[in-house]
């Protein structure tokens, strides 16, 4: 409407209109003199102080809406900012003050007091009034649920994050400073924080991943590193399930999770399920695992081993498969299927037995329930075992003990210490000590005495040091009696080299020493016997000879064991000795002369007395040989004597029955006299060859 007309609009009329104009505003509007008292409102603020038109047109606006509240809660005159700005007559915006409605109820308001450039009698300001209270109360439900929100935000391990299509974050919670060391300002300061933390290794996957979150909608899923601000390299899950857009701005909520323990978790379960499996594997036993149904869970490698399964039928996954071919390997199948059935139908009971499959092989089958703290059952694990060898083992060492236990010779077995832990029947028989008189005691309750000490020391610092010691000892009975053993003692180690016990295999050899001695006593006599020994076989090679044969014969006693009889007898030609042999067996013994040489060729007579013996299939002749070199020597002075004696018979014949002239007489004495003195002295050989003669000669 043009101002002219709008000028001639009577007074009546242009006040309806500005009226319907004002109540159309939603705020509440009113105009007041310069007294404060209303001259004109609009119908949202009678709604909003509960006041009619009448009541609240000429009323002042300051008295009903802060002086209408109960009197101990009226703000001082002073203390009203509405009175201050009607009286200094300046704008004023006041927020969040309490009015009082008509009906003593308040609400929190905002309104703005315009005074008037022009101010007349009847309009010095415009008032616009605004409930806060809705907005208050939405204020407060949306503090509420930020107080809510930031709670929830601080309680939960996660971040949560907002971020643009560049990667830069807008808001993230406070949970970021834990998570990674950096405050939500520094994370949030630039793109390049936060995308430069991430590993090099992880960055491709996540740019292709986010770069589908915001140009394909595709959710955002990935685990990468990410490294703190402390340095450590720590693992976090990152989810976005799509973007939204504010202000036209493509953004896209998430929430990241620190994700390292668990990933160590992992890893470390990884590593226990490698090893278990490497475990597994690497036992010497089969292992199969089932659940409760009785269907397969695991079985490692050594379980096909043994049963020889086939890859394939390992790969299927009916076990009512591998069950017919692992019964078709058994002697005993229906006991095998017997006691499988039974386990299955008694769950907490274990089982350990032996099968043999047709092939020989023995195994040792066990079977225990897989059950919780709880008694919850699970299933069952069965381990097979190989126990072939064992059992060939424990065969032998049955044979192995009985031939100990009834073995010629005592065994005694000690402990490191010498207490005795085991004896077998000989040593009972040859001590007369039962095994539990000396079980546990040491072998010193067998000593005589008669062993030095050093002995002792000797033997256990040999075996001490992991050696074998072999020695006699003389021992005592349990009756007394004296006895002599040989003895072998040696340490019995276990795998490491660390010794578990000492065995000692003893001999009785008190008769063997006995013959021994009487032995060493003959062989000493035929060793230092006046005649020469010789012992030949029936080629009459020479096998034996004493220390006289050698210093006969002037050689070495490995000179005359390389040579044969005729060798050294120039009249047994080897036919004469062929026919000697054959005599010597009919006769048994032969004595006779005949001629040895010497290494030089020197030819002195013997006299030989042959023996013919034969022992243990083989034959020999022993011969006892006495040189006759000087027996003949003697025989020849005596038969020289014998002529001198004869000669100075007839002399003294001759001499007493005739008388002849006194120098036949003086040539007689003469010779008389030289004779006399040669068989003198030929008398004093005789009788000293006599006198050695007869000491040579055996007694």
């Amino acid at each position: 409407m043009p101002l002219s007309q709008l000028l001639k609009t009577p007074a009546a009329e242009l006040n309806a209109e500005l009226q319907l104009i004002l109540n159309v505003i939603l705020e509440g509007l009113c105009g007041l003199d310069s007294a404060g008292n209303v001259t004109f409102c609009n119908d949202a603020l009678l709604k909003m102080t509960g006041y009619g038109a009448d009541e609240l047109i000429g009323s002042n606006l300051h008295e009903l809406l802060h002086r209408s509240q109960p009197k101990d809660a009226r703000p001082a005159e002073g203390d009203s900012a509405f009175r201050g700005a009607i009286d200094d007559h300046e704008p004023k915006h006041i927020v969040g003050e309490l009015l009082w409605r008509k009906d003593g109820s308040s609400f929190l308001a905002e309104y703005e007091a315009h005074p008037l450039g022009w101010p007349s009698a009847q309009l010095a300001y415009v008032v616009t009034f605004q409930d806060l209270t809705e907005i208050q109360r939405a204020k407060d439900v949306l503090r509420q649920s930020e107080e809510k929100f930031r709670r929830i935000l601080a309680s939960i391990p996660d971040v949560a994050w907002t971020c643009d299509r560049k990667g830069r974050l807008v808001y993230v919670s406070p949970k970021v400073e834990a998570v990674l060391g950096y405050t939500k300002r520094e994370i949030c300061a630039t793109a390049e924080l936060w995308l430069g933390r991430i590993h090099p290794g992880d960055f491709g996957v996540i740019k292709r991943a986010y770069a589908g979150l915001f140009e394909r909608q595709l959710s955002f899923d990935v685990e990468y590193r990410i490294r703190r601000k402390d340095g450590e390299w720590i693992w976090v899950q990152v989810r976005a399930l799509g973007t939204h857009l504010e202000n036209g701005i493509p953004y896209a909520d998430g929430v990241l999770t620190d994700i390292t323990r668990r990933k160590n978790a992992q890893a470390e379960l990884q590593s226990k399920t490698a090893f278990l499996e490497a475990q597994a594997n690497s036992t010497i036993d089969g292992i199969l695992v089932v659940d409760r149904r009785g269907q397969r869970l695991m079985q490692n490698e050594r379980l096909a081993e043994l049963f020889h399964i086939p890859p394939a039928l390992l790969a299927d996954k009916d076990d009512k498969n591998l069950l017919a071919y692992v019964v078709t390997l058994l002697k005993s199948p229906a006991s095998f299927m017997e006691r499988v059935s039974y386990l299955y139908d008694h769950p907490d009971e274990t089982s350990r037995d032996e099968i043999e499959l047709q092939d020989g092989t023995m195994l040792d089958r066990y079977s225990a329930p897989v059950v919780d703290q709880n008694g919850i059952y699970y299933g069952r694990i069965w381990t097979f075992r190989d126990i072939t060898e064992r059992t060939r083992n424990e065969d032998t060492l049955r044979q192995l003990s009985m031939a100990v236990e009834q073995s010629p010779v005592s065994v005694v077995i000690t402990d490191p210490q010498g207490a005795i832990t085991y004896v077998n029947r000989k040593f009972t028989e040859t001590t007369g000590y039962p095994p539990e008189e000396v079980l546990g005691k040491n072998p010193r309750v067998l000593r005589s005495g008669h062993c030095s000490a050093d002995l002792y020391r000797n033997l256990w610092s040999t075996i001490s040091q992991g050696r074998e010691w072999h020695g006699e000892f003389c021992n005592k009975k349990k009756n007394g009696e004296i006895y002599w053993e040989a003895a072998t003692i040696r340490p019995i180690t276990n795998p490491t080299g660390a010794i578990t016990h000492f065995l000692a295999l003893k001999e009785d050899i008190t008769e063997r020493r006995r013959a021994e001695k009487e032995l060493l006593l003959a062989q000493f006599s035929l060793e230092h016997a006046s005649d020469a020994i010789f012992r030949m076989n029936s080629e009459g090679g020479i096998v034996y000879v004493n220390g006289k044969a050698c210093r006969s014969c002037e050689r070495s006693r490995e000179e005359l064991l390389s040579l044969t009889i005729p060798e050294i007898d120039p009249i047994f030609t080897k036919e004469a000795w062929a026919a000697f042999w054959e005599d010597i067996k009919v006769r048994g013994a032969i004595t006779l002369e005949t001629l040895h040489a010497t290494k030089q060729g020197r030819v002195f007579p013997v006299e030989v007395t042959a023996n013919y013996l034969k022992l243990d299939g083989q034959e020999y002749a022993y011969s006892y040989v006495r040189d006759l070199t000087e027996r003949r020597k003697l025989e020849g002075q005596l038969r020289h004597a014998q002529k001198l004696e004869s000669i100075g018979q007839l002399a003294a014949g001759i001499a007493h029955e005739i008388n002849t002239p006194i120098q036949f007489v003086t040539d007689n004495l003469t010779f008389l006299r030289d004779s006399w003195k040669v068989s003198h002295e030929l008398l004093e050989r005789y009788r000293s060859a006599i006198h050695d003669g007869v000491e040579i000669l055996p007694r």
